[in-house]
């Protein structure tokens, strides 16, 4: 039997988060570790930069609950996502 070793979804490199993970509760909320920042945001559209893409999340009420220098809760009635590339 092969063993393989656990990959970790995100790695600091250089002081610098890389890779994506995004937890989705409902319709409701999503926390998004590894983001590089804001690209547009409006109660009906939040746009991320995820260093590869961007990650557009569509709804009503659509706010950022908090964020950090890596990560963000999104809250609101979300619609859809989408990667935009």
């Amino acid at each position: 039997m092969k063993k393989f070793a656990a990959k970790p979804e995100l790695e600091y490199i250089g002081g610098k988060m890389s890779g994506l993970r995004m937890n989705i509760c409902g319709n409701t909320e999503a926390v998004i570790e590894g983001c590089r920042g804001v690209v547009e945001y409006s109660d009906k559209c939040i746009k991320l930069n995820t260093g590869r893409s961007i990650l557009s999340f569509t709804g009503r009420g659509l706010h950022l609950k908090c964020m950090s220098e890596y990560s963000l809760i999104l809250e609101g009635h979300i619609l859809s996502i989408e990667y935009i590339m």
